[in-house]
């Protein structure tokens, strides 16, 4: 059995025997001590060269790049919410309001649904709400169908009112669950 490479270089007593008397094992010593030596004759380059300082200014600009585009994303939610935020407050004092007639109501509801469906698209659902999402738009659907058979059906001025009242609402929860959810959909 011959020696292993780290046995050829720190051989103990009984390898030291073994590498007198075999040829094969002598014969790898005196390469890996050529090998060596040519090693040591190679220059030697300065880590500090002018190619480590420019990956080292590059992963830089890559991190500075990153936080950037962090920064930017994040006002970008922000201005949203705010944008949200403040129209909502607007829908709910108005909805509120006593001598709302059903023509501003319906706009009020048009208004609504346009912020909600020309928001960013660069921001998305979240796996865990999209059953929350779902059961909102449901029931503005059900409200939408129940609006269409009132006016068929010719019901009174104030069940109609109602029933647009209760839309406004829901698109109001469905506005404050993407503000919640830090999540915009279109409807």
């Amino acid at each position: 059995m011959h020696l292993t490479d780290d046995q050829l270089l720190e051989p103990t007593v009984i390898e030291r025997r073994h590498l007198d008397n075999c040829q094969t094992c002598q014969q790898r010593t005196q390469t890996m001590a050529r090998f060596r030596d040519r090693m040591a004759d190679l220059p030697t380059e300065d880590i500090q060269s002018d190619l480590f300082l420019r990956i080292l200014k590059s992963n830089e600009a890559n991190r500075n790049k990153q936080k950037l585009k962090f920064w930017r994303k994040s006002s970008y939610a922000l201005a949203a919410s705010v944008a949200f935020v403040s129209l909502f407050s607007v829908y709910q004092w108005q909805i509120h309001q006593p001598n709302h007639d059903i023509s501003s109501i319906i706009a009020l509801n048009n208004e609504m649904q346009k912020s909600l469906s020309e928001s960013s698209p660069s921001l998305m659902v979240s796996s865990g709400w999209k059953s929350e999402k779902l059961l909102l738009e449901q029931k503005i659907k059900e409200i939408d169908r129940e609006i269409q058979a009132a006016y068929l059906n010719d019901r009174s001025e104030k069940e109609i009112k109602n029933l647009w009242q209760k839309r406004l609402l829901l698109l109001g929860q469905l506005q404050k669950s993407i503000e919640k959810n830090g999540s915009v959909v279109r409807i």
